[in-house]
């Protein structure tokens, strides 16, 4: 067990959870002493990673999202787009491994999401993605017979009262969805599927009320078993100023943006392939549109090779100290590298 995952783990934050909540909320304070030694990129940009978002929309209204502030068109991704950009990206020598957890959205809102597990199996690609579990139910086959090796289940919490606060959705939705996780686990452990299992709480409660909660109820057997992990979220992204903490609720709070970002963000290095066909940098965050600088081509009117291959990529990463995008500038996410 790394260092990270003893301080993030359920003991710590059940025992332990302002100390979790501190470190999520001041770890910036090593970005900015990162970024004291740190000097304007001459790395050459490879893609090394690639994650694909099937779509843009959501079926959510989370507190600590950024999801209502987008004025871009909710999109889904074709299938035939679909496939060419990981044709292309396996042609380029791509790594066979991909996210698919969308900026802004919920995979399982994409109704064709079935047949893209199906090609990603044909071609032997392993991926992973969040989601937030309430259409899951009706895929929970495919995901067993597919390549998907890690999903993380987000949710806020095992009471529905807080549950449907958090993520702006009903309670009967609430009620429905701990369903689906149940008969969701019930099938990872009866088929022994080799997929790794994370439920990604973000609490207004402390860790250990819900934790006692969940020893009441057969999730608590599961995890036991091993077949899923957990978390717990208390420190939230800003993205780049949306987010106020006036926005969240009980232990939830803000972390505090780095003041130094001499070098360039970490997630510039990797891409993110939109609905509509844009090949973006930074698959984390934007700031009120996805259609904004950190776009360097289109998949529609380029192939991914031309794309990797142009001048922008490299000098947005170039400039970035001088010039750094306009969504990067009060991002909380920004990671040295």
């Amino acid at each position: 067990m790394t260092i990270k995952n003893l301080l993030y783990s359920h003991f710590i934050e059940s025992h332990f959870p302002s100390l979790p909540r501190l470190l999520g909320k001041y770890n910036s304070l090593l970005e900015d002493f990162i970024g004291l030694f740190a000097f304007p990129s001459r790395d050459k940009p490879e893609l090394d990673c690639l994650n694909i978002s099937v779509t843009n929309t959501c079926n959510a209204n989370c507190i600590f999202c950024a999801n209502r502030y987008l004025k871009d068109k909710r999109e889904i991704m074709s299938f035939d787009l679909f496939k060419k950009t990981l044709d292309e990206y396996l042609e380029l020598g791509g790594k066979k491994e991909i996210g698919l957890t969308p900026t802004l959205g919920d995979v399982f809102v994409d109704p064709g999401i079935d047949k893209k597990l199906d090609y990603l199996k044909s071609k032997e690609v392993h991926c992973s993605f969040y989601t937030n579990a309430l259409r899951l139910d009706g895929h929970i086959d495919k995901i067993i017979e597919s390549t998907v090796d890690h999903i993380f289940i987000d949710l806020a919490d095992l009471d529905t009262k807080y549950d449907s606060l958090v993520y702006g959705i009903s309670k009967e939705a609430s009620i429905k969805r701990k369903q689906t996780i149940l008969k969701f686990l019930e099938k990872v452990s009866s088929e022994k599927a080799n997929i790794k299992v994370t439920l990604s709480f973000r609490p207004m409660r402390k860790p250990y009320e819900i934790i006692n909660d969940m020893k009441k109820t057969p999730l608590w057997g599961y995890y036991k078993k091993g077949v899923f992990d957990m978390n717990f979220l208390q420190v939230y992204d800003n993205w780049g100023g949306m987010i106020k903490e006036s926005d969240l609720k009980g232990i939830q709070t803000l972390k505090r943006p780095p003041k130094i970002k001499r070098g360039p963000c970490n997630a510039l290095y990797t891409l993110s392939v939109q609905p509509n066909g844009d090949v973006r940098l930074c698959g984390c965050r934007c700031l009120n549109t996805l259609k904004d600088e950190l776009v360097i081509g289109n998949l529609n009117k380029s192939s991914l090779k031309e794309i990797v291959s142009s001048r922008k990529w490299k000098k947005i990463i170039r400039d970035f100290r001088y010039s750094p995008p306009r969504v990067c500038d009060n991002c909380s996410f920004y990671r040295a590298k």
